[in-house]
């Protein structure tokens, strides 16, 4: 189960694991980036690591890389 965090407008800003790891919770993701239509565009893991999506000219997703 995930732990959601949201802003004012109620988009998601972070999630998290409640299971706790030394003490703290885990991130999954955070610093959303996300295109003026809403979608997700870029994401951090809870690794460090981002994920990213591309787009074609009808806003529809075309890679998604690591």
């Amino acid at each position: 189960m995930t732990q959601t965090r949201c802003d004012f407008p109620g988009r998601v800003t972070r999630t998290t694991n409640p299971y706790r790891l030394n003490g703290s919770k885990r991130t999954c993701t955070s610093e959303f980036f996300k295109t003026p239509d809403g979608k997700i565009q870029r994401l951090r893991l809870g690794n460090g690591r981002w994920e990213s999506a591309k787009f074609n000219e009808r806003m529809q997703v075309t890679e998604f890389a690591l």
